[in-house]
């Protein structure tokens, strides 16, 4: 990326450097190019830990989904064999190729088997296959009957799918967000190396979504992403590419602040940050080859005790796509602008400013889930919304000439942003004493779910006296007090009585009702200086 790329077109606007697809949302593609210069010391593979990267390296760009590579469970460098079921799928389908996989893969294991016993029985090589799986044992110091018969055992010996074909297509569409994701990590003051994670935890796909509920390119479960980002039923920001590197930065700059040290820091994205600590209690070092080895958590399985090996692995591979995929071209980085709401809206006034279409919006916008996509829900102020490139400027020209949109509004073109109050373009309840939700939702005839999003209201749905309820589109009794015939006697509700909202004040009050404080302590004999939120006050 760019600097100049990065920098602030306006205020309450950044300009990014990640897709912008031209026409419609299909993105370009570019020739490889050399990433940014990087301190490889950083994540250099630290002794004990070669094996296993080189492993996950062969697993990125030598074998491909038709292959299964069998190998030790505990040090996946010891390869045993490979089958390759290319042959079967060009004339199997359906029940037939799996039954047929099936078979193939119990007989390659039980011929590893076989071969494992008997070198734990006589120590010596009877055979050419023999002979390579006691030259791989020797060369890891394991050349032992108890260490063959132990490998021996279904628990340890195990097949890994080739990943080459998934990992070439993560490459290409890294390109996309890669070089931002990138300046995100420098600017938090970590190394932008981080950035290739996503590589093993979803290939950069971002339309990912795990059996376990992990979602987006960084995989986020809905308890460690609600740590950092929004998460209900109308915005799921771990699907939005920026918004969620930036709560893995957080958090990663978090692991490393309590374990200093990148391999620890980087393995507890997988085994968890409490999960590690207890790791390096029981071994007593931060050495992540000597905590693979001994740790024996009862979790620390498989993944976790690859990951950081993964890692490195996919980090080499990026590093030198261009050698290990030849012609590779990754996707253009895409460009858009971010503006900051200073009020909720519409998607659908959204579209109206920037006059795009609603499939772009959210094509750039991944964390908006239906109700905000249909604009049942607004977008809560607050929030960072992506435009396409240049169109930024048009959402600030629209909050400098209309007070019916909700955007922050800048002084001038140096960063500096005026403060203003968030307000809702729709409708707001303040709530009552003795309220619920389901009692609001009820009483405006709209679905509480509805209701709920429209608040970011957790699980939990608590709320307190004087707080602002925002009433999503869609309230029959909004509609009705809309209705000529309804506003007078509205109009007469509201000369009648005040319902005290936070920020309040007399003075405030009075002038909004083109009255006076005196008048108003006059007919409230018993108020003070202090209003609290949902208070009533009666109006002259």
């Amino acid at each position: 990326m760019n600097r100049k790329q990065g920098q602030v077109v306006a205020a309450a606007v950044i300009a990014f450097f990640a897709v912008c697809a031209p026409s419609g949302v299909n993105a370009q593609l570019t020739a490889d190019a050399a990433p940014p210069a990087e301190d490889r010391s950083v994540f250099a593979v630290p002794p004990g830990l070669g094996g296993k990267v080189e492993f996950w390296r062969d697993m990125f760009v030598k074998y491909g989904k038709n292959q299964r590579v069998f190998h030790h469970r505990e040090f996946p460098e010891i390869v045993y064999s490979v089958l390759d079921f290319t042959e079967y799928q060009a004339t199997l389908s359906g029940r037939d190729l799996q039954k047929t996989k099936e078979q193939a893969v119990e007989r390659e294991t039980r011929r590893i088997q076989s071969a494992l016993r008997s070198l734990s029985v006589s120590g010596k090589a009877a055979n050419p296959f023999e002979r390579r799986i006691k030259h791989m044992f020797a060369g890891i110091g394991r050349d032992s009957p108890g260490h063959y018969e132990r490998a021996a055992s279904d628990e340890f010996i195990r097949y890994q799918a080739g990943l080459k074909e998934r990992f070439r297509e993560g490459l290409v569409r890294s390109g996309r967000y890669l070089y931002a994701i990138e300046e995100i990590f420098r600017a938090e003051g970590l190394p932008p190396e981080l950035g290739r994670l996503p590589h093993v935890e979803s290939s950069f796909d971002y339309e990912a979504y795990s059996s376990a509920g992990a979602a987006g390119i960084w995989q986020f479960v809905r308890s460690t992403g609600s740590r950092y980002l929004r998460i209900n039923a109308s915005i799921d920001e771990r699907r939005d590419p920026i918004l969620a590197t930036r709560a893995a930065a957080k958090y990663l700059k978090n692991a490393y602040a309590h374990v200093r040290s990148w391999p620890i820091a980087v393995t507890s994205y997988n085994h968890g940050l409490a999960g590690m600590i207890r790791a390096i209690e029981e071994v007593g070092t931060t050495d992540i080859a000597k905590i693979i080895d001994r740790y024996t958590g009862r979790t620390f399985g498989f993944a976790s005790k690859n990951f950081y090996a993964e890692f490195l692995a996919a980090l080499e591979v990026d590093r030198n796509a261009a050698r290990y995929f030849p012609g590779l071209q990754r996707e253009t980085p895409l460009r858009f602008d971010e503006v900051k709401l200073g009020r909720s809206m519409t998607f659908r006034d959204l579209m109206q400013i920037t006059g795009e279409s609603r499939e772009k919006l959210s094509w750039l916008n991944r964390s908006f889930r239906d109700p905000v996509l249909t604009s049942r829900v607004p977008i809560p102020s607050g929030f960072m919304v992506k435009v396409p490139s240049g169109k930024g400027q048009r959402l600030l020209a629209a909050a400098a000439n209309s007070r019916q949109v909700g955007l922050s509004s800048a002084e001038a073109m140096d960063g500096s942003i005026k403060k203003r109050k968030p307000r809702s373009s729709l409708p707001v309840y303040v709530v009552q004493k003795g309220d619920t939700v389901g009692g609001i939702a009820k009483r405006f005839r709209v679905p509480e779910q509805d209701l709920a999003a429209a608040n970011s209201l957790g699980s939990g749905r608590t709320i307190r006296v004087g707080q602002g309820i925002v009433i999503p589109e869609g309230s029959e009794v909004l509609a009705e007090a809309q209705r000529p015939a309804k506003t007078k006697a509205l109009s007469a509700n509201r000369e009648r009585t005040y319902t005290v909202r936070p920020g309040d004040t007399l003075s405030g009050i009075a002038k909004k009702h083109k009255t006076t404080v005196a008048k108003l302590k006059k007919v409230n004999p018993n108020l003070g200086a202090l209003l609290k939120p949902g208070q009533k006050i009666a109006l002259p």
